[in-house]
C-alpha cells in the first residue's frame, strides 16, 4: 500500500522518528514539567462545603447566600457528651472550662452554648422575667434538683443542649462570617475543625467520651478521608495493574512504561488543577484509579505493537517508529472519544460532578500524550535482538491468552443465538435493577459506621432526634411584618403542620422563643 505523506498514518511516522531524535531532550522536559507539576500541586485545596456542590448563579446557591447575608454564617459545630448527671457541680465545672477552651482558642466562634450559660426566660405577673439558667454553681441537693427541674421543662432546651432522658448534653458552636479574602488563601472550615478537635483531645477532657459534629467538622475529617482514600484505593488499583502487567508484558520495559504513564498523568492533571485555581473535591478519590484504569490502554497498545515488530526482527528504533505509526491513530481516536465521554458530565448542575469530568477528560489526554512519548523512549535504549532469536520467539509463542481467545472464537461461532439470548436477558435484568436504585443525599449514609465522624452522627441522630436541619427563611415583605399577629398565627400553622411530618424532630421559630 503507497504511503499517504498527508494522512495521520504519516504524522505519527513522522513524529516517532522526531522522538527517536530528540529523546534526551525530551527526557529533560519530562523531568522538568513533572517537578512543576509536583510543586503546583502543593497548592491545592480540598472543597467539602455546600458552596462547593452549586455553580455560580444557581438560584439555590444565591438563595442560601441571601440566607447568610441576613442571618449570618450557618456553620455550627455540635459537641455531644455522655454523662450521668449534668447538673452536678463537677460536671458544669469541667464542661465550663471546655466552654471558655473553646471561645478563647478557636477561630471565627461567634457564641458558645451549653446550660451554664443560657438564658431562662419565665412568665411572671405583668410580664416576663430573664435570668441565667445556672447563676451559680449549685452545691446542695435542693439546688441542683430546682434547676434540673427548670431545665427539663424548658422545650427550647431539650433535644437540644439536653436530651429527653438527661443522660446526654451538649455543646453548640455558632461562627462568624468568614472573610472571604481568608477563604480565598485557606480552607478555612478545615482550620476550624482542626482547632475544635486538638481542644477536645486535650488530656484534661480525656474522660470525657464526645461525639462531635458539624460542617467544619465535616470539613476536616472528609479531607482527611479523601486524601487517605485516594491514596489507598489508587495504590491498589496500581498493584493490581502491576500485577497483572507483570503475567503479560513480557520484560520489565513493558511493566515499568505503562505504569510510568499513569503516575505521571495523575500528577500532571494535579498540577494542571492547581495551575487553574480550581479546588479538588469529593470526586477526586475516583481520579486516580480512573486514570490508572483508562489512561493506561495506549500505551499497551504501542508496547505490545512494538514487542510484536521486535519479536519479527526490526531493530528497537525501526520497531518504535512502525508501532506508533500503526496504533497512533487508533490510540488518538479512543483517547479522544474517551475525554469526550468525560466532557459530557459538564451537562450536568452537580459542580464536583462537571469538575470530574474535566479532569478526567484532561487526565486521559495527557496519558495519551505521554504514552507517544514515554513508550518509544524507553523502548529505544537497550541490546538489538538478533534476528533468528525474534523469529524463533514469533513462532514459540501461544500463551493463556490465546487458547482463552481462541476458545472464546470457536464459542462465538458455534452458538451466536444463545449468546444473543444471554445478552438480552442480561439487559432486561440490568434495566430492573436500574428502576431499583435509590437515590441517598444524606452523605453520611456513604460513609462506614465503623468511622468515628459515622459514629458521632449516628450517635446524635439516636441521642437528640438528629444532626441534620432544614431552615427555612420567610419574608413579610414588610417592616417589622414579623411583628405582625396575623404573620405569627400563620407562622405557627406552618410550624404545627411540619411538626407533624413523621420525619420532624424538632422545629424552632421565634414563636418558641
Amino acid at each position: 500500500m503507497a504511503e499517504n505523506h498527508n494522512s495521520p498514518y504519516s504524522f505519527f511516522k513522522s513524529l516517532a522518528i522526531s522522538i527517536m531524535k530528540y529523546r534526551w531532550l525530551l527526557v529533560v522536559l519530562l523531568l522538568l514539567l513533572t517537578a512543576f507539576s509536583f510543586y503546583k500541586m502543593r497548592e491545592l485545596k480540598f472543597d467539602s462545603s455546600i458552596e462547593s456542590m452549586f455553580l455560580e448563579g444557581d438560584p439555590n446557591l444565591i438563595t442560601f447566600n441571601k440566607f447568610k447575608e441576613t442571618f449570618g454564617s450557618d456553620d455550627f459545630v455540635y459537641i455531644l457528651f455522655e454523662t450521668e448527671d449534668f447538673f452536678k457541680p463537677e460536671m458544669i465545672r469541667l464542661v465550663g472550662r471546655l466552654v471558655e477552651d473553646l471561645e478563647r482558642n478557636v477561630p471565627y466562634v461567634d457564641d458558645v452554648k451549653f446550660l451554664g450559660n443560657v438564658e431562662y426566660v419565665e412568665g411572671v405577673e405583668g410580664g416576663i422575667e430573664i435570668s441565667d439558667l445556672i447563676e451559680k454553681i449549685p452545691e446542695t441537693d435542693e439546688e441542683i434538683k430546682r434547676i434540673k427541674e427548670r431545665a427539663m421543662a424548658e422545650p427550647l432546651y431539650i433535644d437540644n443542649l439536653i436530651s429527653k432522658d438527661g443522660r446526654t448534653a451538649a455543646i453548640a458552636m455558632t461562627f462568624e462570617l468568614y472573610p472571604e479574602e481568608q477563604k480565598k488563601k485557606a480552607d478555612v472550615r478545615h482550620q476550624v475543625g482542626e482547632k475544635v478537635l486538638e481542644i477536645l483531645a486535650k488530656p484534661e477532657y480525656g474522660n470525657m467520651e464526645l461525639y462531635t459534629a458539624g460542617g467544619p467538622i465535616y470539613d476536616c475529617e472528609y479531607d482527611k478521608l479523601s486524601g487517605k482514600e485516594s491514596s489507598t484505593f489508587g495504590l491498589l488499583c496500581l498493584a493490581l495493574n502491576l500485577l497483572i502487567l507483570l503475567w503479560v508484558a513480557r520484560g520489565v520495559r513493558g511493566v515499568v512504561s505503562p505504569l510510568l504513564v499513569v503516575v505521571l498523568s495523575i500528577f500532571w492533571t494535579l498540577g494542571l488543577v492547581g495551575i487553574i485555581g480550581w479546588t479538588l473535591n469529593m470526586m477526586v478519590i475516583l481520579l486516580p484509579v480512573l486514570l490508572i484504569c483508562v489512561g493506561i490502554g495506549d500505551s499497551m497498545h504501542i508496547v505490545t505493537e512494538t514487542q510484536d515488530r521486535m519479536d519479527h526482527g526490526l531493530g528497537r528504533k525501526e520497531a518504535v517508529v512502525k508501532a506508533l505509526t500503526l496504533v497512533g491513530v487508533p490510540c488518538l481516536l479512543t483517547s479522544l472519544t474517551t475525554a469526550a465521554g468525560f466532557t459530557s458530565f459538564l451537562g450536568t448542575v452537580v459542580k464536583p460532578v462537571r469538575e470530574m469530568g474535566v479532569y478526567a477528560a484532561v487526565g486521559v489526554i495527557m496519558a495519551f500524550v505521554l504514552s507517544l512519548i514515554i513508550v518509544p523512549i524507553i523502548f529505544s535504549f537497550g541490546k538489538e535482538k538478533k534476528k533468528a532469536e525474534a523469529g524463533k520467539e514469533v513462532h514459540e509463542r501461544y500463551d493463556l491468552f490465546d487458547r482463552i481467545l481462541e476458545k472464546v472464537f470457536r464459542i462465538n461461532t458455534r452458538y451466536p443465538k444463545a449468546i444473543i439470548g444471554i445478552f438480552i436477558g442480561l439487559t432486561l435484568l440490568s434495566v430492573y435493577g436500574y428502576s431499583r436504585i435509590e437515590v441517598e443525599t444524606n452523605s453520611m449514609k456513604g460513609l462506614s459506621a465503623d468511622l468515628p465522624l459515622r459514629q458521632a452522627y449516628d450517635y446524635i441522630d439516636s441521642k437528640m432526634g438528629g444532626s441534620m436541619a432544614i431552615e427555612l427563611m420567610l419574608d413579610t415583605g414588610r417592616k417589622d411584618g414579623v411583628k405582625e399577629i396575623i404573620f405569627l398565627r400563620q407562622l405557627e400553622q406552618l410550624q404545627n403542620h411540619i411538626d407533624k411530618h413523621p420525619l420532624t424532630m424538632k422545629t424552632t421559630s421565634i414563636i418558641d422563643f
